[in-house]
């Protein structure tokens, strides 16, 4: 199988509405942040999404988030980040999100 994509486009083609993410970095440091925009042109949604933070407004996962492209979402640390609302009170946005568990 060859393993190696000619575009952003076609490296994230494969991901289905409803996957399962695991998204590296440190808030915005080490993020794929040209995947992360290649897969919002893609269109998935419901997406959910195990990661150190969700971004911030434009940038990393935030992009998804905005977009409503995250259904479910774990994380190590929230940044304060107007879609994150959802995030941090989940309470105020019924529907909106549904987040994780984290352990420990």
């Amino acid at each position: 199988m060859d393993k190696v994509c000619a575009s952003t486009a076609e490296a994230v083609a494969g991901i289905p509405d409803h996957a399962a993410l695991a998204v590296g970095g440190f808030g915005l440091s080490g993020i794929p942040a040209v995947l992360i925009q290649a897969l919002y042109g893609q269109g998935a949604t419901g997406l959910s999404v195990v990661s150190n933070n969700c971004g911030v407004d434009g940038q990393g996962l935030g992009i998804l988030l905005a977009a409503g492209r995250i259904a479910r979402v774990a994380l190590h640390r929230v940044q304060a980040s107007r879609p994150l609302g959802a995030v941090r009170h989940p309470e105020r946005h019924p529907g909106v999100l549904d987040p994780m568990a984290w352990p420990g």
